[in-house]
């Protein structure tokens, strides 16, 4: 799938999604030592390290760093809830300020699952999503990162 999506100029990313072999740090890297190539990336989701025990940052972020080129937007509590970016363990705020200088300039995807989460889906509503929307850019001014 690599060798057709780089004949295309596509980039396939794999996210570290909780329960699939790629989920904790030791496999995800398995998987992008294993098939390294510009047409595969990853897709960083700190939560998702959260629930398997992992230390998305500065743990994580700085061991995937290099193949770095989406990140969700998701925060895990203490009692595994999942909680809008900077309220839960996550380290939002450090993990955001390392993305704006080491120039991380791809999407933040905002994945909030604050009214149901399940096995490869979430759901926030649009008045849990609006909140969790204006978190986010609350750390986003607090940094002065310019987004648009």
């Amino acid at each position: 799938m690599t060798g057709l999506a780089q004949a295309e100029g596509l980039i396939l990313l794999h996210e570290n999604e909780k329960e699939i072999y790629g989920d904790n740090l030791e496999r995800n890297l398995d998987l992008l030592r294993s098939i390294d190539s510009p047409s595969r990336r990853a897709a960083f989701d700190p939560a998702n390290y959260l629930q398997c025990q992992e230390h998305p940052y500065p743990d994580a972020y700085d061991a995937i760093k290099p193949w770095l080129e989406y990140v969700h937007v998701k925060d895990v509590s203490t009692d595994a809830t999942l909680v809008p970016a900077g309220q839960g363990e996550g380290h939002w705020p450090e993990l955001l300020q390392a993305l704006c200088t080491d120039g991380y300039d791809g999407f933040l995807a905002l994945e909030s699952h604050l009214q149901s989460a399940g096995q490869f889906q979430g759901f926030s509503g649009p008045e849990l999503f609006h909140t969790a929307s204006q978190i986010l850019q609350r750390l986003l001014q607090t940094m002065d990162w310019q987004y648009a």
